[in-house]
C-alpha cells in the first residue's frame, strides 16, 4: 500500500436488564475449525444443563473466557449469562469480570459501542469493590475498542489510565499488555521507532513471567515494527517466529494476524502471489471466527496484491466484501483504507468519476479519525 502498511496486533453490568442467553452448543460444537478444549472444559460444558447458583456462574465465566476469541457469538453469551445470575450489590467484582469478558468478545464481533457499554459498566463496578487489576481490564479494554473504531485520542487516555493502575499493582505480565497497546498507538501516528522500543520493553516483561503466548505476541508486534523501519528481513524472521508458537499453542484467531501481517510484508517486497497465499488463509480463519476487523484489514490486503497482478475485477471483489464488512462495524480506518484502493482500482478501469467519489470518501475518513499515515495514503493515491 502506497505509503503506509496495515498490521494486525496482539493486544484483552449495564443499567439496563441485560437479555437471556440462549446456549446454542449444537451449532457451536460443529462450527468449523473450533478452537480446542481441555478436557476439564470439555467436561464442564457438557455437565452446564446440571449446574445452579455459584457452580453453575463460576462454569460460565470460565467458559466465557475460554470461547471470548475463538468462538465470541459463544463467549459472550455465556459472559451474558454470568451476568444476569450475579447480583451487583453483592458480587460486583465477579460481575465486573463476567461484563469484562463480554466486552472483549463484542470486540472481536466488532460491535465497538456495545463492547464500550459493557466495559465502563465493569469499570465502574470494579471501583465499588475496590479492585484495582479488574479496573485496569476495563480501562484497557475500553482503549481497545476506542483504537478498534479509530478513536485513538480516548484510546490514548483509556490505556494510560490502566497502565497506571498496572503499575501501582506491579503485574508485568498487565504491565506488558499496556506497552503493546500503546505502541500500536504510536504505530498509527507513525512514530515507529517508539512504537518499537514500546514492544521490546512488553517483550522484556513477558519473558520474565514466561509465558509463550504473549512471547509470541510481542514477536508479531516487533515484527511489525521492523516492518515499518524497512528492516524486512528481520520483519520475516520475527512474524515467522511468532506464528510458529500460535500454531503450536492452537491459537489459531492469534496465527491468522500474523499470517496476515505475513500477506502485508510480502506485498511491501512486492511478492503478490505469495502475498495472496499467506492472506487468504488468514481470511478463512477470521471468516470461521467472525473476526470482522481482520476480515477488512486483509481483503484490503488482498486486493492490493491483485492490483499489482493487474487483476482489476478480482481485486474490486474483494474490495467490496472488506467494505461491507468494515461499513457494519464502524471500522472506519479500514474503510478508509479500502476506498483509496478502489479508487485506484476506478482510475485503471479509467472510471475517473467512481475513482474521485471513493478516493474523496476516504479522504475525508482519514481527516475525520486524524490519522496522518492515512491521510498521506489517500493523498498519494490522488497524486
Amino acid at each position: 500500500m502506497s505509503g503506509t502498511a496495515h498490521f494486525a496486533t496482539d493486544a484483552v453490568r449495564a443499567s439496563v436488564t441485560l437479555p437471556a442467553c440462549a446456549l446454542v452448543l449444537a451449532i457451536w460444537a460443529t462450527a468449523l475449525g473450533a478452537q480446542e478444549i481441555d478436557p476439564e472444559l470439555a467436561s464442564l460444558e457438557a455437565r452446564l444443563g446440571e449446574l445452579r447458583g455459584e457452580d453453575r456462574i463460576e462454569a460460565l465465566i470460565r467458559l466465557a473466557d475460554h470461547y471470548g476469541s475463538a468462538q465470541p457469538e459463544a463467549g459472550l453469551a455465556y459472559a451474558l449469562e454470568a451476568a444476569e445470575l450475579l447480583d451487583p450489590l453483592d458480587q460486583p467484582a465477579r460481575l465486573a469480570l463476567a461484563l469484562n469478558h463480554a466486552a472483549w468478545a463484542e470486540q472481536v464481533l466488532g460491535r465497538y459501542e456495545d463492547g464500550l457499554a459493557h466495559a465502563r459498566e465493569a469499570e465502574r463496578l470494579a471501583e465499588v469493590a475496590g479492585d484495582r487489576v479488574l479496573k485496569s481490564d476495563a480501562l484497557n479494554l475500553q482503549g481497545i475498542l476506542h483504537y478498534r473504531s479509530s478513536d485513538y485520542a480516548n484510546a490514548k487516555l483509556a490505556y494510560e489510565a490502566s497502565l497506571a493502575l498496572r503499575q501501582e499493582v506491579g503485574d508485568k505480565r498487565l504491565i506488558g499488555n499496556s506497552y503493546n497497546n500503546l505502541a500500536s498507538l504510536h504505530n498509527v501516528t507513525g512514530e515507529f521507532e517508539k512504537a518499537l522500543e514500546l514492544h521490546r520493553q512488553a517483550l522484556a516483561m513477558r519473558r520474565e513471567v514466561g509465558d509463550e503466548a504473549l512471547i509470541a505476541g510481542s514477536l508479531n508486534n516487533i515484527a511489525n515494527g521492523y516492518q515499518n523501519l524497512g528492516l524486512y528481513e528481520l520483519a520475516a524472521e520475527h512474524f515467522h517466529q511468532s506464528l510458529e508458537i500460535k500454531e503450536r499453542l492452537g491459537r489459531r484467531l492469534e496465527a491468522a494476524r500474523v499470517l496476515g501481517n505475513l500477506g502485508s510484508l510480502y506485498n511491501s517486497v512486492g511478492d503478490p502471489d505469495r502475498a495472496i497465499e499467506y492472506l487468504e488463509r488468514a481470511i478463512r480463519i477470521q471468516r470461521e471466527l467472525g473476526y470482522s476487523y481482520g476480515v477488512a484489514i486483509n481483503s484490503a490486503a488482498i486486493a492490493e496484491a491483485l492490483i499489482e497482478l493487474d487483476r482489476l475485477d478480482d481485486a474490486l471483489r474483494w474490495l467490496d466484501e472488506g467494505q461491507q464488512v468494515a461499513e457494519a462495524s464502524g471500522d472506519d480506518s479500514n474503510l478508509a483504507t479500502i476506498l483509496s484502493l478502489k479508487g485506484t482500482v476506478f482510475t485503471r478501469l479509467e472510471d475517473f468519476s467512481r475513482a474521485e467519489e471513493a478516493l474523496q470518501r476516504a479522504l475525508e475518513l482519514a481527516d475525520r479519525i486524524d490519522s496522518d499515515t492515512g491521510l498521506m495514503d489517500v493523498l498519494l493515491r490522488y497524486g
